[in-house]
C-alpha cells in the first residue's frame, strides 16, 4: 500500500522499527518515526512546513512512477533474463 499512497502524493509515515523494504528513504519519499511521540512531532512538523511536505510528496510520487510501476518491474525482469542468457552463452 505504500506505493499507492506515494503515487497519490500522500506521504507515508512509517514505523522505523519495522523493516518494510529498501525503497523507503527517510525525509526523501517517506517519514520514519520511532515511537508515538516521534510520530506526533513529525506529523506536526510536516503540517507546519508545507515546502518540505510538498518536496517529499513530489519525491514519493516520482519514485513510484520511475521505479515501481508494473512496466518498470517487467523491464527489470527482462533485463535480468537477458543478462543471464548473455552470461550463459
Amino acid at each position: 500500500r505504500f506505493y499507492e499512497t506515494m503515487a497519490s502524493k500522500a506521504v507515508p509515515l512509517v514505523n522505523a522499527q519495522v523493516s518494510y523494504n529498501k525503497h523507503m528513504k527517510n525525509d526523501e519519499n517517506c517519514i520514519l518515526y520511532e515511537n508515538e511521540n516521534d510520530f506526533i512531532y513529525k506529523l506536526n512538523y510536516l503540517i507546519s512546513n508545507s515546502t518540505i511536505l510538498n518536496q517529499i510528496q513530489t519525491n514519493a510520487k516520482n519514485d513510484v512512477f520511475t521505479n515501481h510501476l508494473w512496466s518498470n518491474r517487467v523491464k527489470k525482469v527482462l533485463e535480468l533474463i537477458t543478462k543471464k542468457i548473455n552470461i550463459n552463452q
